[in-house]
Order: structure tokens, then C-alpha cells, then sequence
């Protein structure tokens, strides 16, 4: 062997492999501020959020194109959604981790069901994301005294190192499918820790509870149940199947939030524990009637 391929066998040995990853992530983690207190929890995260990211490139590097642009588009267009509510009086919050959970738990509901979703979904999380915050960055362009603009504002504040490890295991995925699945979660049940903090978001959430806030969670669970109907409508449109549009409504429904007050946890973690409880199987047995 020439000292080329000794070095290449090095650098891309698994120990060597882990090592970039740690790295990469800790210059992600370098812009958190080193008080926050979710900082030590970002690395756990980030290392979930990088496998999710990873199935979903290589998800769509590995198949047809055919079977990936319908379903593909759909979410693009569900991206486009928040447009409609960007108004005086409503504010729209987006947490990147919200539809990735959602399709972790749509998806081992599904597989519970006897009704698997397509391989090819969780990339979707991707264009569903990028294409809301896309959105939300041109609106905020054009009038930034909109709610798009408060929205990045949040974004930026707290949303940026969880959408980076997401599109890093994207790019890793999709430019390097045959990538050792050593580095990353076999299966999306290994995943499912990330569903741990959404979890404690909603009980927290339901703890800060107030009064004057029940007409803006109120307006935010209907509208993100009435997304949610319309990623199942459309994901059967697509050609996605039953388990597939289900799917897809559930991570529709987390993909942004609308409030009429400013943000606090009881939003986040409310809208949350309805999706996630009440939204999948509703969602599963509309995706039934329409395209069963």
C-alpha cells in the first residue's frame, strides 16, 4: 500500500469517523451560548437529529426519482402554508425538532398498524422545514415588521443548531448514502429519545398554563389540526399510502405554530401533546377514509 491509501484507510476508519462527527458537532454547538441551560442536552440531540438527517438523504440519494417528486413537492407546498397566516395580530413559531418528532412517532404508530409509511418520508422533513423557514425569511425581506420576522428572530435565537445537525446528516446522507450506518442510528427506534423532550416540553407547558393563553392554544391546536388534514390529503394525492399520508399529516401539523400572545412554553408543549396524542391517530384514520 502507498501512503495515500494508508491515510485514506485511517480517515475513514469507524473511530476516525466518530471523531469528525464530535467535531463537527462541537463547532455547531460553538454559537449556543454556554449559559443556556439546553446546551448540554444539544449534543445528544444533535447526534439524533444528525441519524434522522442521514435516513433522509440517503433515503432519497437510494431511490427513483419517480416515486420521491410527488410526495417531495407536496411537502414543499405545505411549506408554503405559513404565508397564510402571516397577519397583524398572529405571531407563528417554528421548532425544527417538532415535525422530526412527529414522524418519529407517526412513523412506530404506523408500523404498529400494520400500515408502514414509505422509506422515503423522512426526507421529507427536510423540504417540510426548509421550505416553511424559506418562506418565513422572504416574507420577513419584504415587510419586516411582520410576524415572519419575529418568527426568525426566533429561530435564529434558539432553532439554528437543531436545524444544522439536520441538514448536515441530510448532506452526509445524500452525498454519501454507503456512509457506515455505524456512525448513525440503525433504525428510527433508536430515535425515538428524542420524543424525551417534547415530552417534558408538554408537562411543562401544561404547568405554566394560563388562563388569558386558552384562546391562542385553542387557535393554534385547530390550525395545526387543519394542516395536518391537509399534508393527509395531499400525501394521498402524492401516491404516498395510507400509513405514508398519515405520516406526512402528522409532521404537517408540527411544521409551524400560530398564536395570537407571545411565545411561552404552554404553546409549544400543548399543540404538541394534542399532535402527538390525539393528531396521529386522527390523522391515520382520516388518511383511511380518503385513500384506503
Amino acid at each position: 500500500m502507498d501512503a495515500l491509501e494508508l491515510l485514506r484507510l485511517n480517515l475513514f476508519s469507524l473511530p476516525m469517523l466518530f471523531f469528525a462527527l464530535g467535531f463537527t458537532l462541537a463547532l455547531i454547538l460553538a454559537r449556543v451560548d454556554p449559559k443556556d441551560p439546553r446546551r448540554s442536552g444539544f449534543l445528544l440531540v444533535g447526534y439524533w437529529l444528525i441519524g434522522l438527517g442521514f435516513a433522509g438523504g440517503k433515503a432519497l440519494a437510494t431511490t427513483p426519482l419517480p416515486e420521491v417528486q410527488g410526495p417531495a413537492l407536496v411537502a414543499l407546498v405545505l411549506g408554503l402554508t405559513p404565508l397564510l397566516f402571516i397577519r397583524p395580530g398572529l405571531m407563528i413559531t417554528v421548532h425544527v425538532t417538532a415535525p422530526a418528532c412527529a414522524f418519529l412517532a407517526a412513523e412506530a404508530f404506523t408500523q404498529a398498524a400494520q400500515a408502514p409509511a414509505e422509506g422515503t418520508l423522512a426526507s421529507l422533513v427536510v423540504f417540510l422545514v426548509g421550505a416553511v423557514i424559506a418562506v418565513l425569511w422572504l416574507a420577513a425581506r419584504r415587510n419586516p415588521s411582520t410576524a415572519a420576522r419575529e418568527a426568525l428572530n426566533e429561530l435564529n435565537e434558539s432553532e439554528t443548531v437543531p436545524l444544522a445537525m439536520l441538514l448536515v446528516g441530510f448532506f452526509i446522507g445524500l452525498l454519501w448514502p454507503k456512509a457506515p450506518e455505524e456512525l448513525f442510528s440503525k433504525s428510527f427506534d433508536e430515535l425515538l429519545v428524542l420524543l424525551i423532550l417534547p415530552g417534558a416540553l408538554a408537562a411543562r407547558g401544561l404547568l405554566e398554563l394560563r388562563r388569558t393563553e386558552a384562546f391562542s392554544i385553542g387557535l393554534g391546536i385547530a390550525i395545526s389540526f387543519l394542516q395536518g388534514g391537509l399534508g393527509v390529503w395531499l400525501g394521498g394525492l402524492a401516491g404516498l399510502s395510507v400509513g405514508g399520508a398519515a405520516v406526512l399529516g402528522a409532521m404537517a401539523a408540527n411544521a409551524f405554530y400560530v398564536r395570537t400572545s407571545p411565545a411561552s412554553l404552554s404553546h409549544l408543549g400543548l399543540a404538541l401533546l394534542f399532535n402527538l396524542t390525539l393528531g396521529i391517530p386522527i390523522y391515520y384514520a382520516l388518511s383511511r377514509w380518503l385513500n384506503g
